[in-house]
């Protein structure tokens, strides 16, 4: 059919896969196949009562297929192949099938009911407003991969992952229970999910970052950054503005911080590097709180900074506060008991703003960032892989310009095309920041922080859990989640329960205690790993 760039495919179906390629020129073209489940008889009635209409509009062509309803009971798989311009945008819409598409310039809008969605770069830079290169892409059960966008993305599935390379607008990204991964966004942006992992190489604009269950890890956030976590590690790399960070179970690690920090956790060490005064242009850090209830506080500060320390320990006697001999601080202990709170004050260079420093349960640290020459070498690491990033985002950028993203040609039917693969420089990205952090992480505190579905990849005995009569017999049911020390042998030394009825708590930890994973390996030797694990008990 003639079309020209510039104009729009709206394509809905009942139940189709849809495959758009972006090699047609001025024309719009489509094969559909159905493969009916049936007696070679009834199949054949199917497939000619099958629905498939296409038309020319003013906006572009409207594209429909969908079944007879004499056959809404029937068991049959669609897939729609359509070709369009590149130069087109799109809007798709099927109540259960799969969407991919080829590197488009136009705006996207993919919606489905039940199945992935994938597409390669979407929109352009060539003089576009924002808006027009924008893409949303919703499914109710699968996962989301799209390639570079030049606008703004909304991406929203119940229970998938979303993978993302380069954002240039705004993104908001929801997820009911599925890991989130981006390599950069350019505005602000809004990541939620359920239960998963959050990763975002970089980000330009103001972040408000949510997982019920998983970990959080940014490179750069240039923007204010809010991030919380029910129960993982928190790592950002290096933050320029306001940062909000808090974490019901699990540690806390700001490198490179040049904004005032807001940090708490309940039960994990918060690590903090304060920015060097001569990159950021200022001798004084802005006002900043640091808080764990179980866990040990360090903070590593510039030999120039000026600031005022208000350091206190509530739970005295086992816990102390420590600092490098050229750290000006005034210690007062607690009375005879010894079981009152340790404070320390302390007015360096001068004194500045204030930075508190408040632990329940733990050790407070503090340290000159000159000092410690692993930190040096981290920092290094960091800038390099930042450099790597950004050469590789232009690789990309280029491999782009010169050819289409990797999508195969147009099959031959009956056989629907390949889909496309995910973008490759979000999952670099995470293998090079979490061999960082980890290394940094088994350096201070002797273990690394490892998330729950990676860690049970090694399991290497399990004892199921018994199910307690006198939970069956109340009808008691649900899931308990734990809190796990694994020692370097792989070997359960020590287990806390995060959440769950106690009756079938105890179950649980009776069965987990003789669990044993194989060890975790890092630079060449066996490390200690926190981590967390959820047992399900059922009635059936």
């Amino acid at each position: 059919m003639p079309t020209r760039d510039g104009l729009r495919l709206r394509a809905t179906s009942d139940l189709a896969n849809f495959h758009v390629f972006t090699d047609a020129s001025g024309e719009v073209r489509y094969r559909v196949r159905i493969a009916a489940d049936a007696r070679p008889a009834s199949a054949t009635e199917v497939v000619k009562r099958y629905i498939v209409t296409a038309r020319a509009t003013e906006a572009g062509i409207q594209f429909e297929s969908r079944l007879d309803p004499r056959d809404a009971r029937a068991s049959v798989r669609v897939d729609c192949e359509i070709h369009v311009p590149r130069n087109y945008s799109l809007e798709i819409s099927t109540r259960a099938g799969n969407i991919d598409t080829q590197d488009i310039n136009g705006k996207v809008v993919l919606v489905t009911g039940g199945g992935n969605i994938t597409t390669g770069k979407i929109g352009h830079s060539a003089g576009e407003d924002e808006e027009s290169l924008s893409a949303r892409l919703e499914t109710q059960g699968g996962h989301i991969v799209v390639g570079n966008v030049a606008g703004g993305l909304r991406a929203t599935t119940e229970g998938g992952h979303i993978t993302a390379g380069d954002i240039g607008g705004e993104a908001e990204l929801h997820t009911g229970g599925g890991h989130i991964r981006v390599g950069s966004i350019g505005g602000d942006a809004q990541v939620e999910t359920g239960g998963g992992n959050i990763l975002i190489g970089r980000a330009g604009g103001d972040v408000f970052a949510s997982t019920v269950g998983g970990q959080v890890s940014f490179g750069e956030v240039s923007g204010s950054l809010h991030a919380r976590t029910g129960g993982g590690a928190i790592r950002i790399a290096r933050s320029t503005g306001p940062t909000l960070v808090e974490s019901s179970h699990g540690s806390i690690m700001l490198t490179d911080a040049e904004g005032p920090l807001r940090a708490s956790t309940s039960f994990g060490t918060i690590t903090a590097w304060i920015a060097e005064a001569e990159r950021t242009g200022r001798r004084g850090v802005a006002p900043s709180e640091l808080d764990s209830t179980q866990g040990d506080i360090i903070v590593y500060l510039p030999r120039e900074l000026s600031v005022t320390i208000d350091a206190i320990v509530a739970q005295g006697g086992l816990s102390h506060i420590v600092a490098d001999p050229d750290i000006p601080i005034k210690i007062s202990y607690p009375g005879v008991s010894g079981s009152g709170p340790v404070r320390a004050e302390c007015e360096m260079n001068g004194g500045g703003e204030l930075l508190h420093l408040r632990v329940l349960s733990g050790n407070i640290i503090l340290k000159l960032s000159d000092a410690q020459a692993a930190f040096r070498t981290a920092a290094q690491e960091m800038d390099q892989l930042r450099e790597q990033m950004e050469a590789q985002t232009r690789m990309l950028a280029q491999s782009d310009s010169e050819a289409p993203m990797g999508f195969p040609p147009p099959p031959e039917l009956p056989q629907p095309p390949e889909p496309l693969q995910p973008p490759a420089a979000p999952e670099q990205f995470q293998s090079r920041f979490d061999q960082l952090t980890d290394r940094v992480e088994e350096f201070f505190w002797g273990g690394i922080e490892v998330d729950s579905d990676t860690q049970q990849k090694k399991l290497v005995h399990k004892v199921e859990a018994v199910y307690p009569d006198l939970a069956r017999q109340a009808g008691i049911e649900g899931t308990v989640v734990l809190r796990l020390e694994i020692d370097k042998d792989g070997t359960v030394r020590g287990m806390k329960v995060l959440s769950g009825e106690p009756v079938l708590a105890q179950a649980a930890m009776d069965a987990v205690e003789h669990w044993r994973y194989a060890p975790t390996v890092l630079n060449g030797r066996p490390v200690n790993v926190l981590t967390s694990v959820s047992i399900e008990f059922h009635l059936k």
